[in-house]
């Protein structure tokens, strides 16, 4: 068995004609006897996520004990705690360096919604590479080592056991999400965000049904021809959401429309990661003759 950090090798354990190396690894105990053990510790001058991350930490391990925990600073640099956020003077490890194309990772680059969840010196330290990652870093610790579950958005749907005592292994856990943009369409309540982003989801790319939004009311009266022949006659767009509405895809000058207003979007917002040219939620296509033709 391969030896990791934290680990502390106790024996070796003879199992038949296997041979498997004894191996157990330091416990660091959050809350025991009804006493708070390791307090939620954030930085003097904590960003609103952070703050944010520490109170929901402390709700949750609330409910676990029966406890109230704090959310405040360290009194003192050797504090034992779980530390929220970014900690420079007590954390010599290597930082995070976040990839300026979230779409392509260079050698040791992450994406922002990557996490550190790592023990120290009896001490937990919960950090991430942005302040977007921080909330995520804290799910992913009460789900995967404190067993908390979120099934369905709301109070209804979050799975906190009760524990007279609660201690976890050392960690040094680095997590960085394999999908740039996560999402699970109609999640649009406040509960329903909260519960997405416990289950680690983000979305960043725009996609899903846009074309009646890209094609102008202006630019569809002028090209008449744009708008698809349905039943020997023009469809005209009602809305910017008719979603029985496609464009004439069969014409050249449709897609450079198109392209021309992806680029202004682009050149208007240089943080924008995509621009959606999905079609509308509708099987009511152009029926002309270049149409049939192309199909």
């Amino acid at each position: 068995m391969k030896l990791s950090r934290g680990w502390i090798r106790t024996g070796w354990l003879v199992l038949g004609a296997s041979l498997f190396s004894g191996v157990t690894r330091a416990e660091i105990t959050v809350f025991a006897d009804r006493k708070i053990v390791l307090p939620v510790l954030i930085p003097e001058a904590s960003l609103p996520s952070e703050r944010s991350a520490a109170e929901d930490l402390t709700r949750v391990l609330g409910v676990m004990s029966g406890l109230k925990w704090p959310v405040r600073s360290p009194t003192k640099t050797s504090e034992e705690g779980i530390y929220v956020g970014h900690f420079p003077a007590l954390r010599p490890e290597e930082p995070f360096i976040v990839a300026k194309d979230i779409f392509k990772h260079a050698r040791g680059e992450v994406g922002p919604d990557a996490f550190r969840v790592q023990s120290s010196h009896g001490s937990i330290f919960i950090e991430s590479a942005t302040s977007q990652g921080i909330g995520y870093a804290v799910d992913w610790f009460l789900d995967h080592k404190g067993g908390v579950r979120w099934y369905a958005p709301g109070a209804v749907g979050e799975i906190v056991p009760r524990r007279a005592r609660w201690s976890v292994v050392d960690l040094d856990v680095l997590r960085d999400p394999a999908y740039v943009s996560r999402e699970i369409s109609g999640l649009n309540s406040a509960e329903e965000k909260v519960w997405a982003r416990r289950n680690g989801l983000r979305g960043r790319v725009d996609f899903s049904h846009s074309l009646g939004r890209v094609f102008s009311r202006d630019a569809l009266a002028k090209h008449v021809d744009w708008n698809p022949l349905f039943d020997g006659k023009r469809r005209v767009q009602t809305s910017d959401v008719d979603r029985n509405w496609q464009p004439n895809l069969a014409l050249p000058e449709v897609a450079a429309y198109a392209a021309t207003v992806a680029g202004r979007a682009f050149a208007a917002d240089q943080k924008r990661y995509s621009f959606s040219l999905g079609i509308n939620d509708s099987v009511r296509f152009d029926q002309s003759e270049a149409t049939r033709t192309l199909v």
